[in-house]
């Protein structure tokens, strides 16, 4: 004689068995997910290195559309790890967009300090010195570049792309200046125009 209800060992084989027939389906599941996020990642990363083997003082539109358009495609991807990189990814993509006109306006501003500068070397250590619109865009350019790094921060390689392409000319006109209180006021850059990975 089994103590056991003769109806609760059938319904309990009769789990087993179901169970046995959606684990492979689970697995299954499980193995698409990453199959699935291993693909978006694969282009992701493709785009991200067509993107970084630009120049950034022109770029055409064509080159960087289809950047652009995965970017986008996977900013709203379930995996959080796919949106993030994507994100990461057009973060990256407007600051190359802008990236032209960011470089000309920075040589005009360079421009603009020389012809108030006195000085024969070149060198002026009194910003208050120049005119007010001069120094706003002195002021805008920075925080613009500020905010870029901001932006890409997520992303290393993306990260040094800017400081690279864009860190550089801004170093240049940080050198005709003395800007007071600079580590104070634009914290997300490294004192010498860059950050330390891109040293």
């Amino acid at each position: 004689f089994s103590p056991r209800c003769p109806l609760v060992s059938i319904r309990s084989k009769m789990f087993r068995s179901a169970l046995s027939l959606l684990r492979p389906a689970a697995a299954g599941f499980r193995s698409y997910s990453a199959a699935a996020e291993s693909d978006a990642m694969k282009v992701i990363a493709a785009r991200k290195q067509e993107l970084l083997s630009l120049h950034w003082n022109h770029v055409p539109d064509f080159a960087i559309a289809d950047i652009k358009a995965d970017a986008i495609k996977y900013a709203d991807d379930a995996d959080a790890n796919v949106a993030t990189a994507a994100k990461n990814l057009l973060a990256g993509v407007e600051c190359a967009e802008v990236g032209e006109s960011f470089l000309g306006h920075l040589y005009n501003l360079r421009l603009s300090v020389s012809d108030q500068l006195s000085d024969v070397d070149g060198s002026c250590s009194d910003k208050a010195a120049l005119p007010a619109e001069v120094d706003e865009g002195v002021k805008s350019a920075f925080s613009s570049y500020a905010q870029m790094l901001e932006e890409v921060g997520g992303d290393r390689d993306i990260e040094r792309k800017v400081e690279r392409e864009l860190g550089r000319q801004l170093l240049l006109l940080k050198q005709q200046l003395h800007i007071e209180n600079f580590r104070y006021e634009y914290a997300s850059i490294h004192p010498s125009g860059f950050s330390n990975c891109s040293d």
